[in-house]
């Protein structure tokens, strides 16, 4: 699971650069001005920054606990959001950002549940279905 979050990562902040203006152009949106483009490189380097954090988990699962919290905020802002925005603006939504929606509710559902399977370990207990 946490390789695959990193690259989830690797390949939403390739698919951020490489696409920055078609993903709002495919819209039917123009290109964001400069001072959205701010915006929108500090997002890109957010995504970024958290495939960092998704790597250094992966390296250390069990070990992790702090970051694995880190990981469900990172993923909750990120997603909320975009979904707010997409249930208000849905004609001028872009089409392409609605799976990272659904993949970053996915992701935190599963850092809950390996948070959870963490407190059992630590406990000495055995995760129950």
């Amino acid at each position: 699971m946490w390789a695959a979050a990193v690259w989830h990562n690797v390949i939403g902040f390739v698919v951020l650069v490489i696409g920055r203006n078609w993903i709002y152009t495919s819209a039917g949106q123009p290109a964001p001005a400069p001072i959205l483009s701010l915006h929108y490189d500090t997002w890109i380097g957010l995504v970024g920054v958290f495939g960092v954090l998704y790597y250094k988990v992966y390296r250390n699962m069990y070990n992790s606990r702090d970051l694995v919290i880190v990981g469900i905020l990172g993923k909750l802002t990120s997603a909320t959001p975009q979904l707010v925005y997409l249930i208000l603006y849905t004609d001028q939504y872009p089409r392409m950002l609605i799976g990272p929606i659904i993949t970053d509710y996915i992701f935190a559902f599963l850092y809950w549940r390996f948070l959870k399977f963490l407190d059992q370990r630590s406990t000495g207990r055995t995760m129950q279905a």
